[in-house]
């Protein structure tokens, strides 16, 4: 029967070393653990130290160590519950620091219940290079300390690929919005949820797909430029030798006609590719004062326009027919429309054709009201070679006529001060009324140019 060993002193003997006595009762108790450790292949008993030999749920001094094992490969596992039913692994302070949730296969960061597969709240900070990727498709993210690829040192950037292959990069958001630095509203570019993009505006207009502000602050002198859109000098290197004969040339800006659609027949009343409100105005305290105000300025080379028109130049196109009526109408297809404020000169040439005993009457009006008006009215008759009507007039819609048989041409010539905006249409009817037709002929056509 082997002997019972009882808590007085444990003596044992190492090899090639003296006896030796490891603790008695009382030592053992006062270890404060109450734990021993063999180290393996030793059979020697040590005390075992908290932190390091086992861990300690309420801490030790100096912090502590946890490995899976020992061995090359090997894992270290956490789970929330030998459950079945899952809970959250939380380390550090929940919905603060790192919450994983086992049941929807989570990952919070400073969130107490992920909604996604990684829910951070907070910014994130990439640093060196950083790929969220499958086999074939990544995003890649990288903070490049040298220039790399065209890049300038100290720069990040974000690139999709898939095969190694550059692809799409897709940016969803209510709104996206480039920031450069510390910029703030107007942002150098945001594209809004309605499809539209700005370039440094802050303003969404739902009939404006691009809006670009050129706004800047230049500081006063003699070389002081202004370049609110600047399309630089660029160059175009063409291969080969063939020659170039394209009827639309080579062309360095191109603003293609745009497509009016309509459901049902309608009219538009004028619509342009192209338009320039205005020439420049000063403004300000000071206020600026501009010697040269230009709407349109070719500085040199020659300027082509396939098709000159004025937005205020017009002609008849159909033969406009008064009988047995001396009510004054616009002539149908000679308008102009004026702006508040401007003064314009105007010309009407018409040709027309008066039968005996009605003649013909001539004003201008429209929807416009002058601050200041006056033009020239004159009647010549190719039968006798002669004007047969000649006046002024110094209000709109005050007319003047003929009841003489004519063939010949009507000219009105004047200069009106804008006061309220709207159109100017010269209108015509019979002096007396008579059942012959009274006519202004196809040709007929009316100029307005701005002056001031």
């Amino acid at each position: 029967m082997p002997p019972t060993l009882g808590w007085q002193r444990l003596r044992w003997a190492q090899l090639g070393a003296a006896d030796s006595y490891l603790v008695t009762r009382d030592e053992l108790a006062a270890l404060g653990t109450g734990l021993l450790k063999n180290t393996t292949g030793t059979g020697v008993l040590s005390i075992a130290v908290g932190g390091t030999d086992y861990v300690v749920p309420g801490g030790v001094a100096g912090g502590q160590t946890i490995k899976g094992g020992t061995a090359a490969g090997e894992n270290l596992t956490l789970q929330s519950t030998a459950n079945a039913t899952k809970g959250q692994t939380v380390i550090g302070v929940s919905g603060t620091d790192v919450n994983i949730d086992e049941v929807n296969h989570r990952f919070g960061l400073g969130v107490a219940a992920p909604e996604t597969t990684v829910d951070i709240a907070g910014a994130i900070s990439a640093r060196g290079t950083n790929t969220i990727s499958s086999a074939v498709d990544r995003i890649f993210m990288a903070y490049e300390s040298g220039a790399v690829g065209g890049m300038a040192a100290n720069s990040g950037r974000i690139e999709a690929s898939r095969f190694g292959t550059f692809r799409e990069l897709y940016l969803r958001g209510a709104n996206v919005i480039l920031q450069a630095g510390g910029s703030s509203a107007p942002y150098p570019l945001k594209a809004w949820s309605t499809g539209n993009v700005t370039i440094n505006n802050n303003t969404d207009v739902a009939t404006s797909a691009l809006r670009v502000s050129g706004a800047r602050t230049v500081a006063s002198g003699a070389s002081a430029v202004w370049d609110g859109v600047d399309f630089i000098a660029s160059t175009l290197t063409i291969s080969g030798s063939t020659n170039i004969t394209t009827a639309a040339g080579v062309n360095f800006v191109v603003v293609r006609a745009p497509t009016l659609s309509a459901a049902s027949a309608l009219t538009v009343t004028a619509a342009a590719t192209l338009t320039v409100e205005n020439a420049p105005t000063g403004a300000g305290a000071g206020p600026a004062t501009i010697t040269n105000r230009y709407a349109f300025w070719v500085q040199a080379g020659n300027t082509r326009l396939a098709e000159l028109q004025l937005d205020t130049s017009s002609r008849v196109s159909t033969q406009f027919d008064k009988t047995s009526s001396t009510a004054l109408a616009a002539i149908t297809g000679l308008t102009a429309t004026l702006v508040a404020g401007a003064t314009y000169s105007f010309e009407v040439y018409l040709y027309v054709s008066l039968s005996i005993g009605g003649g013909g009457k001539f004003d201008m009006s429209g929807t416009a009201t002058a601050t200041a008006v006056i033009y020239e009215l004159q009647v010549f008759n190719n039968t006798g070679l002669a004007y047969i009507l000649a006046g002024q007039q110094t209000a709109l819609a005050s007319s003047d006529g003929v009841t003489t048989s004519c063939t010949g041409f009507a000219v009105i010539k004047g200069t009106i001060t804008v006061n309220a905006a709207g159109t100017l249409t010269p209108r015509f009817a019979q002096n007396v009324s008579n059942a012959g037709t009274c006519s202004v002929l196809v040709g007929s056509f009316m100029k307005c140019d701005r002056i001031a």
